[in-house]
């Protein structure tokens, strides 16, 4: 079968194209947000699974959940877009992509089931190349258990693709490939930011560069990929975990959603146990229509044999998309809008801060990777404001909504 990829130049970026070939150990893509780096991540692993035999490749993500909406999701976005379909064959349950005529294939995993990471095995062949999409969320015990599997005679090189924000100059990352870099023989390292993106969409260069006036710190770190270290952060009362409780073990339960395209869809569950609040389920998608969530959050919640308690329940929606609202009450569910008003996000937040949260770790990865880096402003001089920072808030809104009902109350400890 004969492939044609003459047109490969039109449709990668510049700054990654010459790493279409690169097979050092060690490919480190960090920088801004917006940069394209784990879309050339993606279409690198299709352009190998499809014309080179021998390729076996594992997308990771510190939980499971999350590979569905990104590394599996991206893989499928370029197979489409290249005209492909015909000759891979994709399966949801579980995740996993092979290449027809050749063989290849890419599992997808999370690091929150170290059993199923252990029992990882290919159709043909050993595990040659891994891809650690938001690597700065791995540990580096999670690093040096994914390397030790890649282990046994290969017919490719093995490689290790990281993919992620520099939001922490003191992460391990920085450590193991900046403050003492690897020999160029064994690993590349590479910088990008929205400016290297030539597909970038006008909207979010506009948001990226809207950073500069929203706040330094995240400017640095998500428009310019500069390291830096996220301080002010306003929630501190709160764990991530995998804890056992389900919809029916609390004493309420309450749900919201927060609206958005290119920005995360989130539809957050929140429930109340001895006075403590558990984010316990969510579905968080990226780029899908309206009736796309709703079938989304339809077959989730099904899966999870919780949907007509969902359903039943009123979950509250963000005011300013009235239609989408509409649209969802007209598909059987029961979504009121949200009422805001001045300074209610600001007791919105302090609400939730009055309260110890619990963030499920496999089951709602999306707001459990914004609750450690939401932040107070600060202005050009370093002053921290009395404001919040308008950037990776989604299913914190839509908690905020959620909880709306409760914030009336006058003794709060008394929930």
């Amino acid at each position: 079968m004969t492939l044609d990829f003459s047109r490969l130049p039109e449709v990668i970026n510049p700054a990654f194209y010459p790493l279409l070939w690169d097979t050092r150990r060690f490919n480190v893509f960090y920088g801004g947000a917006g940069s394209g780096k784990s879309v050339f991540a993606a279409q690198r692993y299709v352009y190998r699974m499809a014309t080179k035999k021998g390729h076996n490749v594992l997308g990771v993500r510190s939980v499971d959940k999350a590979n569905r909406d990104s590394t599996f999701a991206q893989m499928n976005q370029t197979i489409n877009a290249w005209g492909l379909r015909d000759i891979f064959h994709v399966t949801v349950m579980p995740l996993s992509i092979t290449c027809k005529h050749n063989g290849n294939q890419m599992l997808f995993r999370g690091l929150d089931d170290p059993e199923k990471l252990k029992s990882i095995t290919f159709a043909n062949g050993p595990l040659t190349d891994i891809w650690v999409e938001e690597a700065s969320q791995i540990t580096p015990t999670d690093d040096h258990q994914l390397r030790l599997r890649l282990r046994g005679f290969a017919a490719v090189q093995k490689q290790v693709t990281y993919t992620f924000n520099p939001i922490d100059a003191q992460h391990w990352l920085k450590g193991r490939f900046f403050d003492h870099p690897l020999p160029l023989e064994r690993a590349t390292v590479l910088k990008t930011t929205y400016k290297d993106n030539a597909w970038l969409a006008p909207d979010d260069r506009a948001e990226l560069e809207g950073l500069k006036d929203e706040d330094l710190t995240y400017y640095q770190i998500y428009a310019l990929g500069e390291w830096g270290v996220i301080g002010n952060v306003v929630f501190t009362n709160y764990v991530v975990e995998d804890f056992p409780l389900n919809y029916a073990d609390f004493d309420a339960v309450y749900q919201g959603q927060d609206y958005g395209f290119n920005h995360p869809f989130a539809f957050e569950l929140v429930g109340l146990k001895d006075g403590e609040l558990y984010v316990f389920d969510e579905v968080y998608k990226r780029q899908r229509t309206n009736g796309e969530l709703i079938e989304d959050s339809r077959a989730y919640f099904d899966e999870r044999k919780i949907l007509e308690s969902v359903k039943r329940s009123t979950t509250t929606g963000d005011s300013a998309e009235p239609d989408r609202i509409k649209e969802w009450n007209q598909s059987g569910w029961r979504v009121v809008a949200s009422k805001k008003g001045p300074g209610s996000e600001r007791f919105g937040i302090d609400f939730l801060k009055h309260h110890r949260l619990h963030i499920h770790r496999s089951r709602c990865p999306g707001i459990a990777a914004e609750i450690p880096i939401f932040k107070y402003r600060e202005d050009k001089h370093g002053n921290v404001l009395d404001e919040f920072v308008g950037f990776k808030d989604d299913g914190i809104a839509a908690v905020r909504y959620a909880t709306e009902s409760m914030h009336s109350r006058s003794d709060w400890g008394a929930l």
